[in-house]
């Protein structure tokens, strides 16, 4: 798999903010929360650099969940999908693609597709296919 950190680069680039998915009215983060935000995609930064994507991915989501930028996500899902966490990864680059469709980061989206592509030959799926079934009856899969 090539390594992704050639990417990280640019983290500090003014990214756009966009909604966590959890709230359509969330509020602005604070100052001090920009700022710690910043200082944590620093750390995450410097974790990919040295390879250290666990603590790169722990970073940059605890940036993300103060600050929510679009690089600041696609820094996750790369270190997502560095560490083998493939589902979160896909769905952080289809976030970040979606989030983007204005032409903004180009380069990064170019990437996040041919990300996404690998990912979907990588991630296992299962179809399951039921017949007899009667109206109220009930399916658990454990």
């Amino acid at each position: 798999m090539r390594p992704l950190i050639t990417v990280f680069c640019v983290v500090f680039c003014v990214a756009g903010v966009i909604s966590p998915a959890s709230s359509q009215t969330a509020r602005p983060p604070s100052a001090s929360q920009e700022r710690l935000a910043r200082e944590l995609r620093q750390q995450g930064v410097e974790a990919a650099r040295a390879g250290d994507w666990e603590r790169a991915s722990g970073l940059f989501q605890r940036s993300f969940d103060l600050d929510p930028r679009v690089l600041t996500l696609y820094n996750l899902a790369a270190s997502q999908q560095n560490v083998g966490l493939l589902v979160e990864a896909d769905e952080n680059y289809r976030r970040f693609l979606s989030t983007t469709q204005d032409g903004s980061y180009d380069e990064f989206r170019a990437e996040a597709q041919r990300c996404r592509t690998e990912l979907a030959t990588r991630i296992a799926h299962v179809r399951i296919q039921l017949e007899g079934l009667s109206a109220g009856d009930e399916v658990y899969l454990n």
